[in-house]
This record gives C-alpha cells, sequence and structure tokens, in this order.
C-alpha cells in the first residue's frame, strides 16, 4: 500500500491564486446611456467610444443585444483602428483566447496589450503581468509580471494589486514579504476585492505576517469572500469546520462547503474530498466518490489527482459506470497535453478493463514509458510485485523484474526496496544481494529499508531471528517519520511479539501512527481509551 505520507494532504486551503484574464468591462458614460439604435447611429458615423461599447455589447449579449462575438470583435476593431484604448485591450483578450472568429495569438495579444498599456490602461498592464507570470506568449519571468503588476496597480486596478500580493508572498519576482503582502490583501479588503478577503483570512489562520491567529476573522472574511463567489473561500470554510478552528467542530457543514466550492471548481476542495472519501477520514470511505473528485480534479490537469486516480486503481475501486466511461478519455488528453502522471493512471485503467475492454498489451507499454518520465511515478515498485505475485493483475513475473529494474534505473521511489525484496525468493546470492542492499538503505538512512529489514529479523527470513534487532529497525523507522512502523510498534505492544504486553505503548505508538496519517491506526483506540481487539483488524496481524 502506498504510504499516506506520500498523499497530498489539504491540511492547509492555503491563499488563492489570483488569475483574471476577463475583458475590462468599462464604457464611457455617455455611450453606455444610449440605446442600441442610437449606438449603432452613433458607431456608423465613427464615434469610437460607440463603437466600442456596441462591440461590448454584442460580445457579452447584454443591454437588448443578441450575442454575437464576431460582430462584437467587428466593431472593437473599428474602435481600435481609431486609437480607442479600452478597444485595443479588448482586442488583446479576443487574440488571446481566439474569441470572436480571431486565430488564437498570444504573441500577438501580447502586442496589443503593450500597446493599451503604453497608454495608462490598467487592465492591459495587468494582463501583461499575467502573461509574463504564465509565460503566454512571452517567456516566464515574475520580475517582468511583478513590474506590470505594480503599474496596474499605481493605476488603480485592484486585481493587479492583489497579483502583486500574492508574488509578495512567494517571493517570486520580488523579496518575499508576508507583511507587505498582508498590507496589500488588507487594500483589496477595504475596496471589497473577494480574493483580498480570502487571502487576509488565511493569514489571520495561520498567524503570519505578524497577525495574532484569530478564527473569527478569519470565518467572517471567508463568509464575505464566498458570498461574492470566491470558491476557495468556501473550501477554507470547510476547513474551519473539520477542524473545529474557532467554532465547534461540524463535519455536515465542513462537507457541504468542500462541496460547494468544489463545484464551482476550487481545486484543492476537489482534491481534498477525494483524499476525504479515499482513506476514510474523517467520514467512512467511499471509492466512488473519491473517483468523482479525482477526476474534477484531473480535469484540471492536476498532478495529486492523477496520483489518487492511481491508488484507487491499484486497489480496484471501480468509478460510476458513466464516470468511468470518461477515465481513458481523460487520461489520454492529459497525457497528450504533458501530464506524464497521466500515463500510470491511463495504463492501470487499461489492464483493469475500466470503462473498456481490458487491453494488457497498451498497458504494459505504458508503464514501460513510465519508467523514463521525470518524476518517477512512486507506484511503479508496487505495480510490478504486483506482476510478480499475480496479485491484481496477470502474473508475469519476467515482466514485473523488468519493470522493477528500469524503474530502480530511474530512481522511482522504493524500487530499490522493492528490488530487494525480491531478490529475497530467489537462489542464495541473490538472497545476500538483497540483504545486504537493505542494510545499506537503512544505513543511509531510510526508514522504510529499515523496516523491512526489521520485519526479516522479526520472523528469521533470511537472518537469524531476533527480536532486538527487529524492534530496534522498526524505531528507526518510525524516528525516521514512517507510519507504518509507527503502527506496527503497536501491533507489537498489544499482542507482546518479542516484547512483554504492553498496552500503554500499544496505545502511544497507535495515536503517533494515526496522527502521521497510517490508515489502520483510525480506530485502533477506542473512544474510552481501551485498545480495540486484536481480532478486528483486518487482514490478521503482517507477521509470524
Amino acid at each position: 500500500m502506498v504510504s499516506v505520507q506520500a498523499v497530498f494532504l489539504l491540511c492547509a486551503l492555503t491563499a488563492i491564486r489570483p488569475v483574471d484574464t476577463a475583458p475590462l468591462r468599462t464604457a464611457s458614460p455617455q455611450a453606455a446611456k444610449q440605446t442600441m439604435e442610437q449606438l449603432e447611429a452613433a458607431a456608423n458615423r465613427g464615434d469610437a467610444d460607440s463603437q466600442r461599447e456596441l462591440g461590448d455589447r454584442l460580445f457579452q449579449g447584454r443591454d437588448g443585444a443578441s450575442r454575437d462575438e464576431v460582430k462584437g470583435v467587428h466593431w472593437y476593431r473599428k474602435a481600435a483602428n481609431q486609437g480607442h484604448v479600452m478597444a485595443i485591450a479588448d482586442l488583446g483578450y479576443c487574440t488571446l483566447h481566439g474569441f470572436g472568429g480571431l486565430a488564437k495569438d498570444e504573441p500577438l495579444a501580447l502586442i496589443l496589450f503593450q500597446e493599451a498599456a503604453e497608454k495608462k490602461n490598467a487592465y492591459a498592464a495587468r494582463m501583461l503581468g499575467w502573461m509574463c507570470e504564465w509565460g503566454r506568449g512571452t517567456p516566464r519571468d515574475d520580475a517582468k509580471a511583478a513590474d506590470w503588476y505594480q503599474r496596474a496597480a499605481d493605476l488603480g486596478d485592484i486585481d493587479a494589486l492583489m497579483s502583486l500580493a500574492w508574488l509578495t508572498e512567494s517571493g517570486r519576482g520580488v523579496p518575499k514579504n508576508d507583511w507587505e503582502a498582508a498590507r496589500m490583501y488588507a487594500i483589496g479588503v477595504s475596496k471589497g476585492n473577494a480574493i483580498g478577503m480570502n487571502n487576509l483570512g488565511w493569514f489571520y489562520v495561520s498567524g503570519r505576517a505578524g497577525l495574532p491567529k484569530n478564527y473569527e476573522a478569519a470565518r467572517q472574511l471567508f463568509e464575505i469572500a464566498a458570498v461574492q463567489g470566491n470558491s476557495r473561500a468556501d473550501g477554507n470554510l470547510g476547513y474551519l469546520y473539520e477542524n473545529g478552528l474557532g467554532m465547534p467542530r461540524d463535519l455536515i457543514a465542513s462537507m457541504s462547503h468542500y462541496k460547494d466550492a468544489a463545484k464551482e471548481g476550487d481545486l484543492l476542495s476537489q482534491l481534498h474530498l477525494g483524499y476525504i472519501y479515499e482513506f476514510g477520514r474523517p467520514i467512512p470511505k467511499d471509492p466512488g466518490q473519491a473517483f468523482h473528485f479525482y477526476l474534477l480534479a484531473a480535469d484540471q490537469s492536476d498532478a495529486e489527482a492523477f496520483h489518487g486516480l492511481a491508488r484507487l486503481l491499484l486497489v480496484r475501486a471501480a468509478p460510476a459506470p458513466e464516470e468511468a466511461a470518461t477515465l481513458i478519455p481523460l487520461c489520454r488528453e492529459h497525457l497528450k497535453r504533458g501530464r506524464t502522471e497521466a500515463r500510470v493512471a491511463l495504463a492501470l485503467a487499461l489492464l483493469s478493463g475500466v470503462g473498456a475492454s481490458a487491453q494488457l498489451d497498451e498497458g504494459k507499454r505504458l508503464l514501460l514509458e513510465a519508467t523514463r518520465d521525470q518524476p518517477p511515478s512512486p507506484f511503479l515498485p508496487l505495480i510490478s510485485h504486483q506482476f510478480m505475485t499475480g496479485n491484481t493483475f496477470p502474473k508475469d513475473a519476467a515482466f514485473g523484474m523488468s519493470l522493477l529494474d528500469a524503474a530502480v534505473q530511474q530512481g522511482a521511489p522504493g524500487a530499490k526496496i522493492e528490488w530487494a525484496k525480491a531478490q529475497l525468493d530467489g537462489p542464495s546470492e541473490l538472497q545476500r544481494r538483497g540483504l545486504s542492499t537493505l542494510k545499506a538503505l537503512s544505513q543511509a538512512g531510510d526508514g522504510k529499508a529499515a523496516f523491512e529489514l526489521g520485519l526479516l529479523y522479526q520472523n528469521g527470513r533470511g537472518v537469524p531471528a531476533s527480536p532486538t534487532k527487529a524492534m530496534s529497525l522498526f524505531a528507526k523507522a518510525a524516528a525516521a517519520g514512517l507510519a507504518e512502523a509507527m503502527f506496527h510498534l503497536g501491533l507489537i505492544h498489544q499482542a507482546g511479539i518479542g516484547v512483554p504486553i504492553n498496552p500503554r505503548k500499544a496505545k502511544e505508538w497507535y495515536l503517533k501512527a494515526e496522527s502521521a496519517g497510517w490508515p489502520s491506526a483510525k480506530g485502533r483506540v477506542l473512544p474510552d481509551g481501551k485498545l480495540a481487539p486484536l481480532s478486528t483488524l483486518t487482514g490478521g496481524i503482517p507477521f509470524n
């Protein structure tokens, strides 16, 4: 089982990254008051303000106009040709996205925004910051992004100030300065900006920038921002309710806020709900719901979401039929876009026949291709083991070993340990090599290797049985933060394997394991402080 410690934990729904590519919707007061007939007449006479306003009404389908992006762009261009600054910026927006019949052309959009920004258009300056930050039409350059955001903010663009605050908080393009970021977010709050409210609220939750922790202030800011449609603020409210910060713990309210946020596209809430339903913390497991929320996040091309899908597929969890049909096409699409984390999820879906007939050959080919991806997939060692044992997939020991060898060369997490364990079932020379590898990794501080070596000494496999050495290695693994080792120590002290039965120590280790995220540790310590019987363990006690 993949350690929960490797899972993306939404233990901190952090501040939202401001991204705003909406066009500027400012009209001249005179043009805004005109009827469509008056506007069309003035536009046809060549009035630039009227041309821009007419284009905007058509593009948006507002104020009595039927939506027609092509006609809207036509009038934007008419106004832009007369030097109308806002129309030039609007053309930049349409060119950036390929709207209104225009070809998508990011470098040209950059030129149009530069032309408008030189004429003191705040929106265009903000968009130049956005393009520099994200590398759209120009190489990524956080320093240039910060400069353009500052120029736009100086022209009164509050959204640009929020983007500058984010860069300042992150230390990108400008020196990291939490206090200055908080000051800018506070200005946003004073202007009613939802991003500023959400992000300053998180500063109160975390006590950053010299601010005292104040969950009540954070809650109020999140609530106002959420009412304004800020989905991250909704997710942050879920976090407060889930953890009982400044209010009684309320899992029903927490899940409601997370789901509202996820529905509105908040990535972190989608991931967190996937994790909650996958591991059953703090509510019962529901693999179908876990699939649902990971799929939503994967559709945003998130790497952790594809890891979540892979974990579910490895334990044969099944999505709902309508979602199963979308899994393989979604993975293919995002793999085509360069999201390499989708490759293993796609391979597992093909091997398992999720949403289609099983396709073993293509699934195996994709797994071998995954051994060339960087960063390496954490799942390849486990998958290779499943092929070697015939667990989950049809047994193919030769393929499993070749996959594992390639994963070792790639540097996949845990591959060397899995390789060493595989050698223990071979001839004596291979057993010695495997044991030597585990010892070397353990001495180098690898907690998982120490744990596996401890199991060998505990069970007398390949080495003389030694409870003392086993306990020392388990303690070493636990000290390295391995939740699995903490749980195992709890079992040892509860069952009295190699040590006297000690309920107090068992309780301490179970609680540490649960805190570290090991799923099986949940419920081992009952509400009355007693230990759950060993007979309640699913799968029995994992040692002789």
